[in-house]
C-alpha cells in the first residue's frame, strides 16, 4: 500500500517580500537553518511598481533597484525566475508561463550578499493552442442576429484547442452538460468545416480517450441538423439515429438540431427548405453518463460505449476519473474552423485566465500508517516518493529530515545513501514537498520516534527439519522471527561445499549426499539483522526419484490411438544426477501392458467412463498410479451396418443428461439438461482445442432457463494451473458478462421468449463475445498473471450455474462446426503461436513460430511445416534443419538471403483415427529490395557551354544489389531553357545547344523492384 498525502497549499511565505542574508537557507517549510538578517537592516528602492499579478503574455520589463545597507546605497543585480525554473537577468520578457514568478535583487556588501525577493502571479490560460492563425476571444458573438456570450474561436486547420482545467468525469450523468455551443460560419449558408471533434483524454493515461464528433450533412434538407457519433479508444465511431438505425463510421448518427451554416430546417429530411437562422438559435450539447458509459448530444442518445450492439470492443471509462478536453475541426473548407462555446463544465468563459489552486499529490512508497521506531545511534531509511500535478504532470519531490521539527531549534540532518543518523532520542520528521508551476505546495510528513530500547531481532527454530535422501524434496520449515522494529522479512539458503542455493516454494531438492547447511537471515525495517543456521544430513539414494508430472489427457476417447507420454526420472545411483526416460504400464479392459515413451496405444474400457491406469517405471522404482477416464463415442448402427460418431458423448461431466439432434428453431444441436440441483452442472469437452480462434456457440431453450447464469472456462491442455473464465449472469432482462473482474451488459436475455444465441470465443489474450466484442484477460481464475496458453491448446468447460432440475440449453457449434454430425467429416485446424507474415530485408532473421493442431473428434493430430524460398527451394534453418515436413513444436529461425516471396505451409492430419481428414494452411512473407541502383560516371559533367556546342553525358554504368545491369531501366532526358523535355533514346548521350540559359540533364535508373535513382546535372549556356 502506498500512502498519499492530503493536498496542502502553502503560499503565504512567497506572496510578499522576503529578506535574508547569506548563510540563511530558505526552505519550503518556512524554516531556515540560520535566522535571517532583520528587515530593518536593509532597504530596497525599486524604480517602479511590481504588481501582485499580471496577465498571461504581458511584456514585463525588469525595473532597476538599489539596496541600502547601513545607510549606504548599492546597485542591486536582478534575477527573474520563471515557474519552470528558467531565469532572465535584465531587460524585458513576455510572461508566457503561468504560475508564480520570483524577482530577486541582490547587492554584495563586504563579500556578503543582501537579497530582496518579490513574487507575482501570472494566471494560466483557460485554453492552449499553437496555430499562428488561431484566434480566441472572450465576449459576445452577435453576427447574423446572434447574441450569446462565450468563448469565440477561430481554429486554424490542424490546430487543437485544449482546456487547461481537468474535468471530473466520475460523477457525470446524461443531464449534466459538458460542452454547449454553436458553429459560427463566416458566410451564412456556407460550411467553413464539416466536423467538430471533442476529445476527452484521461489525465494520467493518454492512451485512454473518448472522442465525440458532430458532423455536418451536405444534404441541403438537413442543413439544420448535426449528426453526433462517439467512440472510445480502439472503437469505431457510431451513433444511433433512431431505434434500430445505427450508423457506423459513415458520417451520420444521432440527429441534433444545430446548424453548421446558420440555417434552419426541420428535424427530418424533406420537412422544409433551409432558411436563415441565428447561429445560436439551436445550440448543441455533449453529455456523458459515467454509470452507463453512454454518450448523449442535444438531449438525444448517441451510443453506449460498453454495449456489444454498438462496438466490437468495450470502452470502460477513465481510469483516473478525470479527463482533459481538446476541440478540433475536420474537413476544412477555409483557413479556420469557427465556433463559439457558451458552456464548458466548470470553466469560466467570461475571461482568459485559469488559476490553479490544486497542489500536486505526493505518493510516498511506504505502507506504514505509524512509522516503526528508530534506534538511537543507528540509521533510518528514507522512503522514496513521487508527485503528480493535474496541470503540470510529474513534479520533483524534495525531501529533508529534521530533528525536533516543530521547535525553534529544529536541526536539519544529512541524508546519505538513502538513510539518516538517529544520534538522539526524540522525534524526527521526514518532510516531502512538491511544488507546481503555480506555486501550490504539497507536503507529506512521516514522523519517526527514536528510542534506545528497540527489541533485539531474533530468529528461532521451532520446527525440526526432516532429513531426506538425495533428490527428494527437503522441506525448509519457517523460523519464528521476533523483536526488531517494523515488519521483518526472512530468507533461507542451503549450502554445501561453499556453494549456496536459494530456497524456493518452501524447500529444496539436494543432489548430493552428506551434510548441508541451512541458513536463515532476517531483517527488519531499520536494517537490523539476525541469523540462524543448522546442518542436516542427506542420505544416499539408490532409487530413482520421480520429480516431473506426466502430461496426460483429462479424458481419453476410445477408438483413437494415443502416444505413451514421456516422463523422465532423476536417478542418483551413480552418485550424480542422471535423467532417465521411464517406461509406462497402462492398464485398461484388455489388461496391463508396458510401453516405451512415444509408442502408440489404444485405450479400451468395459463401460464408457471407466478409468485407464498409468504407472511410470524406471528400474525398481514406480510412480504413484494416475487414472484417466476413457469414453466410448462410437456406436454401431444395425441399419447402416457401420459405426456412427456421437459428439454428445464427448461432453464429460456430472449432473446433466444429453440429447442429440435436438432442434431449436431451424438449428440442430445437443440439448444439455440438468438432472439435479447443483451449484455447477457442466461438462468438459473431451478433446482440447486450439486456443486461438476457439469459439463455442449455445442457444437458450424457451422455458428451460432455470439457472442464474452460464460459465465458460478455458484451461491449458498441459498446465492445469492456467485457467481463465467468462461468466454470464442474468441481469434484469439483460446478461451481465464478467471477465477478469470487469462486468459489462449484453442485450442477450436468458429468460427471453425467443431462443437467444450466445457465442463465446478466445483470441489474443481476450474472450471474444458474439464474434466481435473483445474482453481482455490479464489474470487466471486463481489471480495469477495470465499471458496466454503456453501449450497453444485448451480444454473448455461449459457450466450452468445454480441450475434447477430440468434447466437446459442447446450446444450448437464448436469452432464453427455443428455438433450434430454423426460422421467425422470435420477437418482438423492449425493455430500458429506467434507473429507471422510481413515484409523483411535481406539478412534479417525470420522466426517461424510454433504451431499446433487439433480436431473436434480425433484426439491425435499431427502438424508438419514446409518453408519454400522465392526460387522454390526448401529453406534451411539456422540450426541446419531442412524445413521440409518438420514438426513445428519449437520455433525455427532462418536468415533471409533471397529477395521475393517466401511460402510457409502447414498440413494437419488426423492420426490413429477411423478417418484421416487433413487440412492445409499457408501464408507468405516478403523480402523486399529497398536498395536503389547506383550510377557511376567515368568523367565529370561540363558546367558551361556556348550556343552551338555539343553537350554530352559522360560515359556511365549502372549497378544494383539485386538486379543485373541489363534488367535495370535507364531513362535519359534534358530540359532546355524553353522548358521543353527532350528524350535521349537508345545510345544517344548528346545534343547541340541552341538557346542560351540552363540545360538540365536527368538520368533516371529503376531496378526490378521499382527502386529509383535520379541524377541531375545543370549546364549553363551563354551566347
Amino acid at each position: 500500500m502506498k500512502r498519499k498525502n492530503k493536498k496542502l497549499i502553502i503560499s503565504a511565505w512567497i506572496l510578499g517580500g522576503v529578506f535574508f542574508a547569506s548563510g540563511a537557507v530558505a526552505l519550503a517549510s518556512g524554516l531556515t537553518a540560520e535566522k535571517p538578517v532583520a528587515q530593518a537592516e536593509i532597504v530596497a528602492n525599486v524604480e517602479g511598481e511590481i504588481a501582485a499579478s499580471y496577465a498571461f503574455g504581458t511584456e514585463f520589463s525588469i525595473p532597476a533597484c538599489t539596496i541600502h545597507v547601513g545607510g549606504v546605497e548599492y546597485v542591486a543585480s536582478a534575477t527573474l525566475k520563471m515557474p519552470s525554473g528558467s531565469v532572465v537577468k535584465s531587460g524585458s520578457t513576455k510572461l508566457l508561463e503561468s504560475g508564480i514568478y520570483t524577482l530577486e535583487y541582490c547587492a554584495v556588501v563586504d563579500g556578503k550578499p543582501y537579497v530582496k525577493a518579490y513574487t507575482f502571479e501570472v494566471a494560466g490560460r483557460t485554453v492552449q493552442y499553437s496555430g499562428a492563425n488561431t484566434q480566441v476571444y472572450y465576449g459576445n458573438y452577435n453576427k447574423y442576429e446572434a447574441n450569446s456570450d462565450g468563448l469565440i474561436v477561430r481554429l486554424e486547420n490542424g490546430d487543437a484547442l485544449t482546456f487547461t482545467q481537468l474535468f471530473d468525469m466520475s460523477s457525470l450523468n446524461k443531464s449534466m452538460t459538458i460542452v454547449k455551443g454553436f458553429v459560427t460560419p463566416d458566410v451564412q449558408g456556407v460550411a467553413d468545416f464539416e466536423t467538430l471533434e471533442f476529445i476527452f483524454t484521461d489525465s494520467e493515461n493518454p492512451d485512454i480517450t473518448l472522442t465525440v464528433l458532430g458532423n455536418f450533412s451536405g444534404n441541403v434538407k438537413a442543413y439544420g441538423m448535426t449528426y453526433f457519433t462517439a467512440a472510445g479508444n480502439g472503437q469505431i465511431q457510431c451513433g444511433l439515429e433512431a431505434e434500430g438505425k445505427l450508423h457506423v463510421n459513415n458520417g451520420l448518427g444521432a440527429m441534433v438540431q444545430h446548424s453548421f451554416v446558420a440555417q434552419n430546417t426541420g428535424e427530418y429530411f424533406g420537412a422544409k427548405d433551409p432558411t436563415p437562422a441565428a447561429p445560436d438559435e439551436k445550440q448543441f450539447t455533449v453529455c456523458y453518463d459515467e454509470a452507463t458509459k453512454q454518450v448523449w448530444a442535444g438531449g438525444k442518445f448517441v451510443s453506449d460505449l460498453d454495449d456489444a450492439d454498438y462496438y466490437s470492443s468495450f470502452w470502460l471509462g477513465f481510469p483516473s476519473g478525470k479527463a482533459r478536453l481538446s476541440v478540433k475541426g475536420r474537413n476544412y473548407a477555409g483557413l479556420t474552423a469557427n465556433f463559439c462555446l457558451t458552456e464548458v463544465l466548470g470553466v469560466d468563459l467570461t475571461q482568459d485566465g485559469y488559476t490553479d489552486t490544486e497542489a500536486p499529490v505526493i505518493t510516498v512508497d511506504n505502507e506504514y500508517e505509524t512509522m516503526p521506531n528508530a534506534k538511537v545511534g543507528g540509521k533510518y531509511p528514507v522512503s522514496v516518493a513521487t508527485a503528480y500535478d493535474e496541470v503540470d504532470g510529474a513534479r520533483d519531490v524534495s525531501v529533508s529530515v529534521w530533528y525536533d521539527y516543530t521547535s525553534d531549534t529544529a536541526v536539519m540532518l544529512n541524508v546519505a545513501d538513502g538513510k539518516f543518523k538517529t544520534d538522539k532520542a526524540g522525534n524526527y520528521a521526514i518532510v516531502y514537498e512538491a511544488k507546481d508551476s503555480s506555486g501550490n505546495i504539497a507536503r507529506e510528513i512521516l514522523w519517526v520516534k527514536a528510542v534506545s530500547d528497540v527489541p533485539v531481532l531474533k530468529l528461532e527454530q521451532t520446527t525440526a527439519i526432516t532429513p531426506v535422501k538425495v533428490g527428494e524434496w527437503l522441506t525448509i520449515p519457517e523460523p519464528t522471527v521476533s523483536g526488531g522494529s517494523g515488519e521483518s522479512v526472512w530468507a533461507a539458503t542451503v549450502k554445501k561445499d561453499g556453494v549456496s542455493y536459494a530456497v524456493t516454494e518452501g524447500g529444496f531438492r539436494p543432489e548430493k549426499a552428506g551434510a548441508w547447511t541451512v541458513e536463515y537471515v532476517a531483517s527488519d525495517y531499520i536494517g537490523s539483522t539476525a541469523t540462524l543456521s543448522y546442518d542436516v544430513m542427506i542420505a544416499e539414494n539408490h532409487n530413482p526419484v520421480f520429480v516431473d508430472t506426466p502430461v496426460l489427457p483429462v479424458v481419453m476417447v476410445c477408438g483413437s490411438a494415443y502416444k505413451a507420454p514421456e516422463l523422465y526420472v532423476n536417478d542418483y545411483t551413480s552418485g550424480a544426477l542422471n535423467r532417465k526416460l521411464c517406461t509406462v504400464e497402462i492398464t485398461d479392459a484388455n489388461g496391463t501392458k508396458t510401453y516405451s515413451a512415444g509408442e502408440e496405444f489404444r485405450p479400451t474400457v468395459a463401460n464408457s467412463g471407466d478409468e485407464v491406469t498409468f504407472v511410470f517405471k524406471s528400474g525398481n522404482a514406480a510412480s504413484e498410479p494416475v487414472k484417466v477416464p476413457a469414453i466410448e463415442v462410437w456406436e454401431w448402427d444395425d441399419t447402416l451396418g457401420m459405426n456412427l460418431l456421437h459428439t454428445e458423448k464427448y461432453l464429460y461431466g456430472t449432473g446433466f443428461e444429453v440429447q442429440a439432434d435436438y432442434k431449436v428453431g431451424d438449428t440442430t444441436g445437443i440439448r444439455v439438461t440438468a438432472t439435479e440441483k447443483m451449484e455447477k452442472n457442466g461438462f468438459r469437452f473431451a478433446n482440447p482445442q486450439n486456443a486461438e480462434q476457439f469459439s463455442v456457440v449455445f442457444k437458450t431453450i424457451v422455458g428451460a432457463s432455470g439457472f442464474t447464469g452460464m460459465e465458460v472456462v478455458l484451461t491449458d491442455s498441459k498446465d492445469p494451473t492456467i485457467s481463465i473464465a467468462a461468466t454470464l449472469m442474468k441481469a434484469d432482462g439483460k446478461t451481465a458478462l464478467t471477465v477478469d473482474g470487469v462486468t459489462v451488459l449484453l442485450n442477450n436475455d436468458f429468460d427471453s421468449r425467443t431462443n437467444e444465441t450466445f457465442e463465446i470465443g478466445y483470441s489474443n489474450n481476450s474472450f471474444v463475445i458474439n464474434g466481435t466484442t473483445a474482453m481482455s484477460v490479464t489474470s487466471t481464475t486463481d489471480g495469477k498473471p495470465f499471458d496466454g496458453f503456453p501449450s497453444g491448446r485448451a480444454y473448455f468447460d461449459l457450466n450452468m450455474l445454480n441450475a434447477e432440475e430440468g434447466a437446459g440449453y442447446m450446444l450448437y457449434l464448436i469452432n464453427g462446426a455443428q455438433v450434430s454430425n454423426i460422421f467425422d467429416t470435420f477437418q482438423p485446424t492449425v493455430a500458429i503461436l506467434g507473429d507471422y507474415g510481413g515484409m523483411y530485408s535481406i539478412g534479417d532473421t525470420y522466426a517461424f513460430a510454433r504451431a499446433v493442431g487439433c480436431d473436434i473428434h480425433a484426439p491425435m493430430v499431427s502438424v508438419l511445416m514446409t518453408v519454400k524460398a522465392p526460387d522454390g527451394s526448401i529453406v534451411t534453418a539456422t540450426d541446419g534443419t531442412l524445413l521440409e515436413n518438420v514438426v513445428p513444436s519449437k520455433t525455427y529461425t532462418a536468415q533471409l538471403s533471397v529477395y521475393g516471396t517466401y511460402t510457409v505451409s502447414y498440413t494437419a492430419r488426423e492420426e490413429g483415427w477411423e478417418t484421416q481428414n487433413a487440412f492445409s494452411l499457408s501464408y507468405i512473407f516478403y523480402v523486399m529490395d529497398e536498395v536503389a541502383p547506383t550510377i557511376t560516371f567515368a568523367g565529370e559533367f561540363q558546367t558551361t557551354a556556348k550556343i552551338g556546342d555539343t553537350l554530352s553525358i559522360p560515359e556511365f554504368t549502372v549497378s544494383d544489389n539485386h538486379s543485373a545491369a541489363e534488367n535495370i531501366t535507364v531513362v535519359k532526358t534534358v530540359y532546355n531553357p524553353l522548358g521543353k523535355l527532350i528524350l535521349l533514346s537508345g545510345d544517344t548521350n548528346a545534343l547541340v545547344c541552341q538557346y542560351a540559359g540552363e540545360y538540365e540533364f536527368r538520368i533516371l535508373v529503376v531496378d526490378e523492384a521499382g527502386n529509383t535513382t535520379l541524377h541531375r546535372a545543370v549546364v549553363t549556356v551563354t551566347e
